[in-house]
């Protein structure tokens, strides 16, 4: 069986309202969900800014009739993920945004060298305990 992913509350509702599930009646911080063909209803506890631990939400998907491989099947995902592009797409991205004209060059910078105290340097002489 496959692990339950943290979800949040809007996560849940975006997904059973996707299967055919409405907005019935909402006390509180709880909303409740209604399926009209099947005649269930599920409440979902809407706290902002807290994930829906993953007990609960793995009830709330078996009380609406989903097992966790039916919701990560059937979920649509929040965000696609950035494209990566290789680094000669970026060049050509760079100089289409740019123009044609060259960027400067990217050399080497010198490195500064910390000043080395020398023996003759003004700084005062170590007093050992005698």
């Amino acid at each position: 069986m496959t692990r339950m992913p943290q979800v949040t509350a809007r996560e849940l509702v975006r997904f059973l309202k996707a299967q055919g599930f409405v907005e019935d009646r909402q006390t509180g911080s709880h909303l409740t969900m209604w399926h009209e063909g099947r005649k269930i209803s599920v409440t979902i506890p809407m706290h902002s800014g807290c994930d829906v631990g993953r007990g609960l939400a793995l009830r709330v998907l078996k009380d609406a009739g989903f097992s966790v491989e039916d919701y990560l099947r059937l979920r649509r995902p929040a965000c696609r993920p950035p494209r990566r592009r290789g680094v000669a797409q970026a060049q050509e991205l760079n100089r289409e945004m740019h123009g044609a004209h060259r960027l400067p060059s990217s050399r080497p910078r010198r490195m500064k060298t910390a000043s080395v105290f020398s023996a003759t340097s003004h700084r005062p002489a170590h007093r050992g305990l005698s």
